[in-house]
């Protein structure tokens, strides 16, 4: 197996850029790097994008003048769908593909990933009531234009160690892709359909409607992420990908997010580890994609890459 490999990042953007716009001394960016670029059809995007790959990480402080770079052995173990960061961004969360393959977690400070489950969409939850680290995931991903979607969702237990404690409990009959609350309240989904659930009730929300409905025939969801804190709020990328909306879990306070002027679509929206903050790609009309910063509170962008081929990535605030 290659060995972890860890260099300067002149090629992103500066330090002093990130953490300016984010208003913070620390962060790090995890993401995957799609080797295929120039992809002409929608199916070849959709078909590579299902697949995992390559694994980096950015590490961003105050006191580098460009964020260290680490690329991860190009092992099978290591290939990545949508890694995200738990809340102390110390570890690292993915499985293999768009459907259920084994789930890993990653320690960033070193040693190699651990298996503890097998399903798909898999996201953190930490309740700060207890101090305890759960993951969410489902045993299978979602088929289309399903407002009640596909699968059982589960809760698992995490140690410090990175290892499953006890058995996983089925939280919903229905398969939520998009994590829960952090106070284990309100799951989320989106696959053609926004979904969410009010756990105390039982009571589950479409709050867009039906898929094509409205005067924009716009409604299409995907790429379903939850808030960080106990709000509900949802995020999802909306049809044609040039906006992505935030709601309550029951649709109130909808809010969107365009494309910036000079993008083709945006792609892989996700909340960060921070409630004021998010992470898409943009893609290009030559279909590169790059990493874009969201900043929820004014609407504001950063493009922190320049080459393209990244995608599905998470940020960690410090």
């Amino acid at each position: 197996m290659d060995e972890l490999v860890k260099r300067d990042g002149s090629e992103f953007a500066s330090s002093e850029e990130v953490l300016s716009f984010l208003g913070h001394d620390k962060c790090r960016i995890v993401y995957r790097l799609s080797r295929k670029k120039n992809l002409q059809k929608h199916g070849e995007r959709s078909a590579e994008r299902a697949k995992g790959s390559s694994l980096f990480l950015l590490d961003y402080d105050r006191s580098q003048e460009y964020p260290t770079v680490y690329e991860y052995p190009n092992d099978p173990v290591y290939k990545s769908f949508a890694p995200l960061f738990s809340n102390d961004g110390s570890r690292i969360l993915y499985n293999h593909t768009f459907i259920a393959t084994d789930i890993y977690i990653l320690p960033i400070e070193g040693g190699p990933p651990t298996k503890v489950a097998f399903g798909a969409n898999p996201h953190w939850c930490y309740d700060e009531t207890n101090d305890t680290t759960y993951i969410i995931y489902r045993n299978q991903n979602a088929k289309f234009f399903s407002v009640l979607q596909d699968g059982i969702t589960y809760k698992l237990k995490i140690d410090s160690d990175n290892k499953p404690v006890g058995e996983p409990e089925v939280i919903a009959a229905n398969g939520f892709g998009g994590g829960m609350s952090t106070d284990g309240r309100y799951l989320c989904s989106a696959h053609s359909f926004l979904m969410a659930m009010d756990r105390n009730t039982g009571a589950v929300s479409a709050p867009l409607g039906t898929v094509f409905c409205g005067p924009e025939r716009t409604n299409q969801c995907c790429c379903a992420s939850i808030a960080p804190d106990n709000t509900g709020r949802m995020m999802a990328l909306r049809w044609p990908h040039n906006r992505i909306s935030v709601m309550g879990w029951d649709g109130s306070g909808l809010t969107h997010y365009y494309i910036p002027e000079d993008a083709g679509e945006w792609q892989t929206p996700e909340w960060s580890t921070h409630p004021d903050f998010a992470t898409g790609s943009i893609m290009n009309n030559e279909m590169i994609y790059d990493i874009v910063l969201v900043s929820l509170r004014d609407k504001k962008y950063l493009k922190i890459t320049k080459d393209g081929g990244y995608i599905h990535a998470h940020l960690w605030v410090g």
